[in-house]
């Protein structure tokens, strides 16, 4: 599965992407991830959070507070 979703991120346009995968072994099982991206002062950014699909809802707040403390360099 897999969507991507046009938003916005501090007033820039940006994607947002979530999809599921199978993992990196077969070992750790399926994950869900969070990934935005956008572009600010002519850089490209990109805060993801991969997580198990077990714990889909702790990995969308943790995302959530990587996007709302996030400062660009």
């Amino acid at each position: 599965d897999g969507t991507v979703t046009s938003t916005t991120h501090d007033g820039q346009p940006a994607a947002l992407w979530e999809f599921t995968w199978n993992g990196f072994t077969t070992a750790e099982g399926a994950r869900h991830t969070y990934d935005l991206c956008w572009e600010e002062g002519g850089r490209m950014y990109d805060v993801w959070v991969s997580a198990p699909v077990g714990k889909v809802t702790q990995a969308k707040e943790y995302f959530d507070v990587a996007l709302d403390t996030f400062v660009a360099p």
